[in-house]
C-alpha cells in the first residue's frame, strides 16, 4: 500500500494525487493540468535524475483526449529510480516562476504511475 496524500495543497491549490501499481514495476511520474492554464511545473529529481522539468499549460504539455479532452499531460519513467523528490513551480500573477513546496515520495510509490492533478488557480496569492 502506498503512502500518498490524496490531495496536496500548494499555493491555493489541493492538488490530486492518485498512485496505480505500474504493470512492469516502473516509477512513472506524471503532471496533469487544465489546458487553458498559467504553466505549472514538477521538478523531479531521484537517484537516476536531477532537476528533470515536467510542465503543463497554455504553451506546454500534449494534450489529453476523450473524457479528459480540455487537460494536459507531462510524465518522465524513473524506471526503478529511488528516493524521489518534486518540487512544485508555477508563474504567479506577474509570471514570475515561484517556487511552491517540496514532496518527498515514500518508497512505497516505488513501481507506481503517481498522477498529480494541478487545478486551475481557485484565489489569489
Amino acid at each position: 500500500m502506498i503512502s500518498l496524500p490524496r490531495l496536496l495543497r500548494v499555493d491555493c491549490n489541493d492538488i490530486v494525487c492518485q498512485a496505480e501499481k505500474h504493470p512492469e514495476g516502473r516509477t512513472v511520474i506524471m503532471l496533469v493540468t487544465p489546458a487553458n492554464t498559467k504553466m505549472k511545473k514538477l521538478v523531479v529529481s531521484a537517484t537516476n535524475v536531477f532537476g528533470h522539468e515536467l510542465k503543463c499549460g497554455y504553451y506546454c504539455g500534449t494534450n489529453l483526449s476523450g473524457m479528459n479532452a480540455g487537460t494536459k499531460f507531462s510524465k518522465v519513467d524513473l524506471g526503478n529510480a529511488r528516493n524521489i523528490v518534486i518540487q512544485f513551480v508555477k508563474a504567479n500573477s506577474r509570471g514570475k516562476l515561484t517556487d511552491f513546496g517540496t514532496l518527498i515520495l515514500p518508497e512505497s510509490a516505488q513501481g507506481h504511475e503517481v498522477t498529480f492533478f494541478w487545478p486551475n488557480d481557485v484565489g489569489n496569492f
